[in-house]
C-alpha cells in the first residue's frame, strides 16, 4: 500500500491495448478474435461519447484552423480493428486519435486488420453482426460474410430472426429475403414475430399480411403484450384493424390484465392507450372478476384508474358490479373515481336520478372533463322527457347565476 503509484493514465491503457492487440494476433489467434469481438461490442451503449468532433488550432502563420475527426476516432483499439489495414485513416503522431489520411477514400472494402483471421472465424462475425448496434461494425461484419458465401448460407434461424433490426440496409433486406423463403417452406410463426417487431416498414407489411391469413398468431401466449410494448404506431394501428376479427378475445383480456397487475408504476402512456383500445375491442370477453382484480388494493393507484375507465365503456353497461365494489369506488376523491360514481348513478331508475338532479347539475360545473362529461350524458338522457327537461333547465339556470361572478 505504501508503494509509489505507477501513474498509469488513460492514454497509457489505450496505447497498451494497441500493443496487446498486435501481440494476440501474432501468438494467440483465438484470443485476438475474442478480444476484438468484445471491443467492437463494447461501444454499443456509448454512441454519443464517440460522435464525430472538431478541434481548433493555429498554423505556423497563427491562422485559426479547424480539423475534423470521424466518429470513433478517439477509440484507438476500435478503429485499429476496423481500419488498421486500410488507407483512409492513420494514427496521429500523438497516438491519441485516428486522423483522416485520405478524404477521397470513403467506402473501403474490408480495411480491417488481419482479414485472414476473421475469414477463419465467421461464426464470431455472425455474432458480432447480430449483437452490434453500430452501423460501422455491422458494415464490417457483413462485408466479411459476403466474402464467405458458404457461411452466409449456413446462418441458423435464430440468428436470422435477429437480423430484422439491423441498421445496415443491404444486410437487413438480404436476410429478410432468406426468411421469406424459409416461411414459405415452414410457416414458422417465429419469423412473423421477428418481422412484426422490425423497424423496417416493408418487413412489417409482410408480417401484417401473414397475420391477416393466420389470426391465431395474435392469440399466442403473451403475444399481444409484446405487440403493445414493441410495435411502432403504424403497425399497431394495423393490428387494431385485425382484433375485431378474432373469435377468442378472452386471451387478449387475460394477457392485458396480467400485464397491468405485473407492471410497476408509472405505466407508459402509449401502452396504457393501446391496452385501453384493445379492451374496447374485447368488451364481450371482459368479466366482473377482471375489474375486481384491478381494484383489489386499498391505496389508490394506476390500476384503479385503469379499472374505472374500463367500467365506463358503453359496451360494458350490462356488467353487474357488486355493491361493495361500487361503494369502494365512491370512497375515492380522484376525478376519475368521481366520474365513475356518477356514471354508475346513471344506471339508477329515472325517478331516483331526478330526486338527485341538483347534485347532477352541480357536476356540470366540475373542472375535470371526465366528471362533467358523465354528468352531461345522464342529464341529456333525462331531459328527453319534457317534464324532466323543464326541471333540469331551471336548476341549470339557477346554478349558472350562482356560479357567475359579480
Amino acid at each position: 500500500d505504501n508503494r509509489r503509484s505507477l501513474g498509469c493514465s488513460r492514454q497509457y491503457f489505450k496505447k497498451r491495448s494497441l500493443r496487446h492487440l498486435d501481440h494476440l494476433s501474432a501468438y494467440d489467434e483465438d484470443a485476438y478474435i475474442e478480444f476484438a469481438k468484445q471491443v467492437l461490442l463494447s461501444v454499443n451503449p456509448y454512441d454519443k461519447e464517440f460522435e464525430a468532433f472538431t478541434t481548433e488550432y493555429y498554423d505556423d502563420n497563427w491562422n485559426m484552423k479547424t480539423k475534423k475527426y470521424d466518429a470513433y476516432a478517439s477509440h484507438l483499439t476500435f478503429m485499429k480493428i476496423l481500419f488498421g489495414a486500410g488507407q483512409r485513416y492513420m494514427l496521429a503522431t500523438s497516438k491519441k486519435v485516428w486522423e483522416t489520411a485520405n478524404k477521397n477514400i470513403k467506402d473501403e472494402i474490408r480495411p480491417e486488420l488481419y482479414k485472414e483471421l476473421w475469414d477463419k472465424n465467421v461464426e464470431t462475425v455472425v455474432e458480432v453482426l447480430v449483437k452490434s448496434k453500430v452501423l460501422l461494425v455491422q458494415t464490417f461484419a457483413f462485408n466479411i460474410l459476403k466474402d464467405n458465401p458458404k457461411a452466409l448460407k449456413n446462418i441458423g434461424l435464430e440468428m436470422l430472426l435477429q437480423m430484422m433490426n439491423l441498421a445496415h440496409d443491404e444486410a437487413r433486406k438480404l436476410f429478410f429475403e432468406v426468411l421469406k423463403e424459409e416461411y414459405t417452406k415452414t410457416e414458422d410463426t417465429r419469423i412473423i414475430k421477428a418481422c412484426l417487431f422490425s423497424e423496417d416498414e416493408e418487413i412489417n407489411a409482410f408480417a401484417i399480411e401473414k397475420i391477416g391469413s393466420n389470426l391465431d398468431f395474435l392469440l399466442e401466449e403473451k403475444m399481444m403484450v409484446e405487440i403493445i410494448e414493441k410495435c411502432d404506431e403504424k403497425t399497431m394501428n394495423q393490428i387494431f384493424t385485425l382484433v375485431p376479427k378474432l373469435e377468442n378475445k378472452r386471451v387478449i383480456v387475460d394477457d392485458i390484465i396480467s400485464k397491468i397487475l405485473r407492471d410497476v408504476f408509472p405505466f407508459k402512456p402509449i401502452e396504457v392507450k393501446r391496452m385501453y383500445k384493445l379492451l374496447r375491442y374485447s368488451t364481450d370477453a371482459i368479466k366482473v372478476e377482471d375489474i375486481t382484480k384491478l381494484m383489489e388494493e386499498d391505496e389508490l393507484n394506476e390500476r384503479h384508474l385503469f379499472a374505472v375507465r374500463i367500467i365506463r365503456l358503453k359496451a360494458l353497461v350490462h356488467l353487474e358490479l357488486p355493491l361493495a365494489l361500487k361503494e369502494k369506488i365512491a370512497q375515492y376523491e380522484h376525478p376519475e373515481m368521481l366520474a365513475t360514481t356518477i356514471y354508475l348513478l346513471g344506471q339508477l331508475e329515472e325517478s331516483e336520478l331526478m330526486t338527485a338532479h341538483e347534485m347532477l347539475v352541480t357536476f356540470l360545473y366540475h373542472e375535470e372533463k371526465a366528471v362533467y362529461k358523465e354528468a352531461r350524458s345522464i342529464i341529456e338522457t333525462l331531459a328527453m322527457d319534457e317534464r324532466n327537461g323543464s326541471v333540469l333547465l331551471k336548476a341549470i339556470v339557477e346554478k349558472s347565476f350562482v356560479s357567475a361572478s359579480d
